[in-house]
């Protein structure tokens, strides 16, 4: 069964920006999908993070930090990063990582996006989690600018 680790519930993590926090309607509210996710693996928790605006950059900054302001704040509560998750509330078993949507509308090279995403899967990995690299997901942005929808591709290709 997916739902138990050596016999106990398993417990999991979902990180990453808004995609993650489930924005919608410009922010005024939310739906993430990490309670469903908890729902079909019949999983004890499937916490989540979802940092509203921020790259896999800040993200990196902000490991240790206890409340990182996103872009919706303060509709939103502050977020801690993923170090301090994993060490106040840890431990997880797996931890889901789905970030870079921000970093390519920023024009943050695919070749950072992964270094940095390495960055975050790495801490998972030192906390004694495993790890899921989520890949990009597409977006009306990267239908409308072949130069998004190249970057996306060439980022969800290193992320293999």
């Amino acid at each position: 069964s997916f739902s138990f680790i050596g016999g106990r519930p398993m417990r999991l993590l979902a990180f990453g920006d808004s995609l993650t926090a489930g924005y919608v309607d410009g922010g005024d509210d939310f739906a993430p999908w990490a309670p469903l996710l908890c729902s079909l693996l019949d999983a004890e928790a499937v916490d989540h993070i979802g940092m509203s605006g921020l790259t896999t950059g800040d993200m990196v900054e902000s490991l240790d930090e206890m409340g990182v302001l996103d872009c919706c704040y303060p509709s939103s509560s502050p977020w801690p990063g993923l170090r301090h998750q994993l060490t106040s509330k840890g431990p997880y078993d797996v931890v889901l990582i789905m970030a870079g949507t921000n970093d390519l509308a920023a024009d943050v090279a695919p070749s950072e996006v992964l270094e940095n995403l390495k960055t975050l899967h790495g801490v998972a990995h030192a906390a004694g989690a495993r790890s899921v690299a989520m890949s990009i997901p597409e977006s009306k942005a990267a239908l409308r600018h072949q130069w998004l929808k190249e970057a996306r591709t060439e980022a969800n290709q290193a992320i293999q």
